[in-house]
């Protein structure tokens, strides 16, 4: 009887003794738990350089993954409003309107509210919604991102910092545990120099796009999960070599710096030019008096073409409206040329109204003062000179001139019957500026259109009409000589 009782006790107090096993859950580790592991071992840094990189890094890091949806809002507002409308207008359209658009424009929205609220409390500023946010502050109007002001171009900016130090720093160290580790990379040179990237173009394959959901996962698969009360060393549950390199394939590997290049927002121009020079003139005298006959020859634009002659009174334009705005911050004494690379003007037309050749005499050069006297000479200057608008030939390049097939003839034809007049004048326009900005550049005639540019110009109900075979760039020239003569010939001559 007592063997029978001490066995039962026996039993008891093993229930008893191991009464907390039956309620133990294991624990699935995450990023957060390589934390204590790596600062408990400071030899796992070496080891281990990229995952000790990654759990260093600023806080920004986790918010380079929403560079495509802010790239894809940005575009979406530029394509919409851009010369579509005047500053006053542009800050009364509350972003709440654009929301409802179309779905995925709230999906941006939501990757871009993250980023704005994240830095608006390292600059200090006070968080905002949607309906509080003017779709100017989504426009990227200028590059000046060194003011006080958060903008969405200094987040753009941080973020490529960001994107940038990451992989430089990276490619400082040698990486053990990387299978297949870039030595190709290395041999080509390909992460030293920065690549130019049009932002409106940027993808999740471009750029760093870390998240702790991903790594996460990662984690849990590469991990044993914690199944003991109280487990402090943790390190040996972790497979830090295959973590490793599962986070350089995921995440790092194919991507090099960037330098994002920004097309510029523009507003609507509805200022009447001479006015403009009228009101800046009343606050500024000297430029009533400014004088640059004298030194006119020794310009640029004393030999410049026609067509040179045109641009430089569109920039002229441009230049007259912007001063017209900022009457109260005026440089009446500053370089022309300085003035039109603040605008972000090409280089290849900033040098229209510089020397044609080195000079150095403050007095010869055109400056802010000379926009009123030289805005005049040149308006008289291109009415008198005959300007061939039939023709795009001289702006392009060879390759792009290649002649049009019977079909595509007919069709262009039969489009311009149905296209309204106004509405086809501007699509020239803005056929003949694409031309002059872009007909340089080397591409792949038979693949790319330029479709995508005339939008930025028009509306894309002018253009639905337009199918993007016939905006092929193999036949940008040829293609709008036929659509101009056809034009002329239905009686939709320039005013």
């Amino acid at each position: 009887m007592n063997e029978i009782e001490e066995i039962e006790e026996k039993n008891e107090r093993y229930e008893i003794d191991n009464l907390s096993q039956l309620f133990l859950k294991t624990q699935p580790l995450s990023w957060r738990d390589l934390i204590p592991v790596f600062i408990n071992n400071s030899s796992l840094s070496r080891e281990y350089p990229l995952i000790a990189q990654l759990l260093q890094c600023d806080e920004a890091i986790w918010y380079i993954q929403y560079l495509p949806a802010i790239a894809s809002l940005v575009k979406h507002v530029h394509m919409e409003y851009s010369r579509q409308r005047l500053p006053d207008e542009l800050r009364q359209i509350r972003l709440s309107e654009v929301l409802n658009q179309q779905h995925e424009i709230r999906e941006w929205w939501n990757g871009v509210t993250c980023c704005w609220n994240y830095f608006v409390l390292e600059c200090e500023q006070p968080k905002c919604g949607p309906e509080e946010v003017s779709i100017g502050q989504l426009c990227v109007i200028d590059s000046n991102a060194d003011n006080t002001q958060l903008n969405i171009y200094k987040i753009i900016q941080l973020l490529e910092t960001q994107n940038n130090q990451f992989l430089k720093t990276f490619q400082q160290f040698k990486h053990p545990h990387i299978q297949e580790i870039q030595e190709e990379e290395k041999k080509q040179n390909i992460l030293q120099q920065p690549t130019l990237k049009c932002f409106f173009d940027i993808n999740s394959d471009d750029i760093l796009c870390f998240d702790e959901l991903s790594l996460n996962e990662i984690i849990q698969r590469r991990s044993i999960p914690v199944s003991q009360y109280d487990q402090n060393d943790k390190s040996k549950c972790f497979d830090l070599a295959s973590i490793e390199n599962d986070i350089y394939h995921t995440f790092v590997h194919g991507r090099q710096p960037l330098i994002f290049i920004i097309p510029l927002f523009e507003y609507r121009s509805d200022f009447d030019i001479q006015d403009c020079i009228k009101n800046i003139e009343t606050r500024y005298e000297d430029l009533r008096n400014a004088q640059f006959q004298y030194f006119w020859d020794k310009l640029n634009l004393s030999v410049a073409s026609s067509v040179e002659k045109q641009r430089a009174l569109e920039m002229l334009n441009d230049a007259i409206v912007y001063l017209y705005q900022n009457l109260d911050d005026l440089q009446i004494d500053m370089r022309l040329t300085q003035l039109f690379e603040k605008l972000q003007f090409e280089k290849k037309d900033c040098v229209l109204f510089s020397h044609r050749g080195y000079s150095n005499d403050k007095m010869d050069q055109l400056c802010v003062k000379h926009v009123g006297v030289l805005w005049y000479q040149l308006r008289n200057a291109f009415q008198s000179e005959y300007l061939d608008e039939s023709s795009i030939d001289s702006y392009v390049l060879k390759m792009y001139q290649q002649s049009l097939t019977n079909e595509a003839k007919t069709q262009i034809k039969e489009l311009i019957k149905k296209i309204p007049m106004g509405a086809m004048k501007d699509i020239l326009e803005a056929w003949r500026e694409i031309a002059y900005r872009q007909g340089q550049v080397t591409r792949n005639t038979e693949a790319e259109d330029f479709a995508h540019m005339l939008k930025k110009y028009v509306t894309n109900h002018d253009l639905k009409s337009f199918p993007p075979q016939l905006l092929k760039w193999k036949n940008c020239a040829t293609a709008y000589e036929y659509a101009y003569r056809e034009w002329k010939s239905q009686g939709q001559a320039p005013d």
